[in-house]
This record gives structure tokens, sequence and C-alpha cells, in this order.
């Protein structure tokens, strides 16, 4: 028996001044690297910048350009030295031509944990403004 096709409706393109509603990770243009140097960061390195961090591999110093004083907050509050933590799928949604947020999960050994976090483009580069793993 020959699968049956089904027609699809018709593909309508985005405005060309009209923002695309959905990103990758990687599409996302990011802040420099802390360091100074012209290495741009995308989305999902900066994300696991942050959960090297959550798990002492990383010094939250390091982070002081990438994140906010409250997203540096957030991050201090889940520290879990010792509790090596990978950085799950990530899905990400541009709410404005300022902001996107991303929503994943971390792995804690056995443990997964879903994350939120929240990029904002601030003086010209983005940074974390709200990262959040959630019980």
């Amino acid at each position: 028996m020959s699968p049956q096709l089904r027609a699809l409706r018709q593909y309508e393109p985005l405005e060309a001044d009209q923002p695309a509603p959905w990103i990758t990770p990687d599409d996302v243009p990011t802040p420099r690297a802390a360091s100074g140097n012209a290495a741009v960061l995308n989305a999902r390195r900066l994300l696991m910048f942050v959960v090297e961090a959550v798990d002492g591999r990383r010094p939250l110093s390091q982070l002081t350009d990438l994140l906010t004083t409250d997203a540096l907050k957030d991050v201090h509050r889940v520290l879990a030295p010792g509790l090596r933590a990978r950085l799950g799928r990530l899905h990400t949604c541009r709410v404005s031509e300022l902001a996107v947020e991303i929503a994943g999960t971390v792995t804690q050994n056995t443990r997964v944990r879903a994350l939120a976090a929240r990029l904002e483009l601030r003086e010209g580069t983005w940074q974390c403004t709200v990262f959040r793993l959630l019980p």
C-alpha cells in the first residue's frame, strides 16, 4: 500500500522588516568574551560558561561581563560544586528585538533540572539578565 500524501498550506515568508518569532541558540548574537577579545560567543556557549560556574569548574569572577548583577545572584543561589553539570537541549524565543528567552535542561549526575534564562541587548552587547535552575 502506498503512503497517502496530504496537501500542505501555502508557505508565507515573513516580511523583510518583520523579525522571526523563533531562533536557534546559535542564531543569537551574543556578548564579547569577558577577556575583551573579539571572539563572539553564542547563547549556548554563554550558558555553558554559566553551567560550568554552577558546578565549580569556572570561577564566577569570569562571568561578570556576561551576566548582570541580578543574574550573578541567581547563579550564586544554585551553586553546587562537585556535582558535574551538563547543558542539555535549549529552546529559544525572541520576545523582542532586545530580548531572548531560553528554556532547556541541565543534568547534574543523574538529576535533570529545568533551566530558564533571559538574554537582553544592553549597550550593544548581549547579557544574561536571568538564570534559573528549577528543582
